[in-house]
């Protein structure tokens, strides 16, 4: 007897990069994920209660569709990325960008075009300057300099 198998599958492109920004933003989205974790969950068992500020016994929020509760959660997980990837780019940002406040890469190659991030002295860990030739490549033609 001849046995077939059928294999499907699914992949999605995953960058370093956002990798990176997900690691250093799960830890402030626990919290928030399991309370909308646990909101989805009593309100699909019906069991959702909550009171309001004049202690009504009954709240707006029992009528929230559990649609706009996936809209808050990954909105929350937009600001938190967002977030994540603004701490790393000043960590690796030059002192001028930092004070402009620039918080990410695409602004830093637009306004850091004079060349001055290549001498900052805050990327001469062997670690760091990887991390700069890495990230920093496709904005501008990086290469090490000594």
């Amino acid at each position: 007897m001849t046995e077939s198998n059928a294999y499907l599958a699914y992949g999605i492109t995953v960058t370093t990069e956002s990798l990176l920004y997900a690691v250093a933003a799960w830890p402030r989205l626990q919290g928030p994920f399991a309370f909308l974790d646990l909101v989805a969950k009593r309100q699909s068992k019906g069991t959702l209660q909550a009171t309001n500020a004049r202690g009504a016994p009954h709240s707006a929020i029992e009528l929230v569709p559990i649609e706009l509760w996936h809209v808050v959660r990954h909105k929350l997980v937009d600001l938190e990325l967002e977030k994540a990837e603004a701490e790393h780019v000043q960590s690796l940002s030059c002192p001028g960008c930092r004070e402009a406040g620039f918080t990410r890469w695409d602004t830093i190659a637009q306004a850091c075009d004079d060349g001055d991030w290549r001498e900052y002295d805050g990327l001469c860990n062997p670690v760091r300057e990887q991390v700069r030739l890495t990230f920093l490549s496709p904005f501008f033609s990086c290469r090490r300099i000594s």
